[in-house]
């Protein structure tokens, strides 16, 4: 019964499970099939899966949230909001009766990460990848809230950069030839190594939209660096080796195996 399940799912993995209306659809309804399968499987399942299969489902993950991140973010939010109402009942917690897709999303990634080589996870979680030049940075001192009295001050950087090259993202950016981003004082790294105006960075950028933030942020848990890539004079400077080419690699090499691996993960080919 068991092997007839799994059939059933992988079947719908590899095809569009129900009609679209138009493109954005089916980018998102193979992995929302995938949620709904290990919603009703066995909460150990989600490790047991094959790494055959874990490749489909990190495929999926990539045109899901790499080529439609904000479609992806809001199926996310809207799934999220269907939990808290199984999960609380006048004021009150309860089993909800179907696991949140987000829990299930965090549950595939930690076993893609856990199983293949690092760049996979992060190809598939951060939607923008641009070679860009800083053109200025600004800050301004915050108040963050944490919970109902308490409070932390802190300071949000926000830079705006000219888009040079762009290696992933290209959908979500829309034809930019600016970009903003922020990070805040906490993700703040020391001065020789952070961004400098006028220099050019390869920068890794996700969607973490907080009230009256750009949405996209600097993916600082990137490396040890806080995702400080330094483009300068054609070489790539990557101090901790996050991206596993080496600390100095020529920019024309580092995009011909960034292309390389992307397209080794939509075409579920071996890493």
């Amino acid at each position: 019964m068991k092997t007839k399940l799994m059939a059933v799912f992988l079947l719908l993995l590899t095809s569009h499970c129900f009609a679209q209306d138009n493109v954005k659809v089916g980018k998102q309804s193979k992995l929302i099939s995938a949620f709904k399968y290990y919603q009703r499987a066995k909460k150990e399942t989600v490790a047991k899966i094959e790494n055959d299969s874990l490749k489909k489902i990190a495929t999926t993950i990539y045109e899901a949230n790499i080529i439609e991140p904000i479609e992806f973010n809001k199926i996310l939010y809207d799934d999220h909001q269907r939990w808290l109402k199984d999960t609380v009942i006048n004021g009150k917690n309860k089993k909800p009766k179907l696991e949140q897709y987000q829990m299930l999303y965090g549950q595939f990634l930690d076993q893609i990460r856990n199983k293949f080589p690092n760049y996979v996870y992060w190809l598939i979680r951060i939607p923008v990848f641009v070679k860009a030049k800083i053109i200025s940075i600004t800050y301004e001192n915050k108040v963050a809230k944490i919970g109902e009295k308490g409070k932390i001050p802190y300071r949000k950087f926000v830079a705006t950069a000219k888009i040079e090259e762009t290696l992933q993202g290209s959908a979500y950016l829309n034809n930019q030839t600016e970009i903003k981003f922020y990070y805040v004082y906490w993700e703040h790294v020391e001065p020789e190594h952070d961004f400098q105006i006028g220099e050019t960075y390869l920068l890794p950028l996700w969607n973490r939209v907080i009230e009256d933030n750009p949405p996209l942020a600097i993916a600082t848990v990137f490396d040890n660096n806080g995702a400080r890539f330094l483009a300068k004079d054609g070489i790539l400077h990557d101090n901790y080796n996050a991206f596993q080419m080496g600390n100095e690699i020529n920019w024309s090499d580092f995009v011909k195996k960034f292309n390389d691996r992307v397209y080794r993960i939509k075409n579920i080919l071996e890493y």
